[in-house]
């Protein structure tokens, strides 16, 4: 079961994964989303693999957050699918230029979103 954040915004909680963990052998990081009953969670992995080498690179979780996950509110959102995949893609890619350990998503080949049900987006790769 999923636990709820006291964070005040998901950039806290990702300052917080990635201010806490030491990434230095993880190539690739994925942001997953699940659908809860009116929220969104957002959980970070961590793989060796990167989207070049497999093409299901995701799947191979060297590093999780497991259920320490940033659940919000689909009111903030927006209900659909599709907004809270948008959302997040926003919150991300503004996290990668700006964000307090953005250098740690910078050094990665692929970051990548995406529903763990559905296919996965590649949002920066360097």
């Amino acid at each position: 079961m999923f636990r709820k954040r006291k964070d005040n915004t998901c950039n806290d909680w990702i300052d917080s994964v990635l201010g806490k963990n030491n990434f230095s052998s993880i190539r690739s990081v994925n942001f997953n989303l699940y659908e809860g009953e009116g929220t969104f969670h957002l959980q970070i992995i961590g793989s060796n693999r990167t989207p070049e080498e497999d093409e299901e690179w995701y799947c191979d979780e060297d590093f999780t957050t497991g259920e320490n996950v940033f659940i919000i509110n689909r009111k903030v959102t927006g209900e659909k699918w599709e907004e809270g995949l948008n959302y997040f893609k926003n919150v991300l890619k503004e996290y990668i230029e700006k964000g307090k350990f953005n250098k740690v998503l910078k050094n990665m080949k692929a970051v990548g979103i995406g529903f763990v049900d559905g296919d996965d987006e590649i949002i920066y790769e360097s």
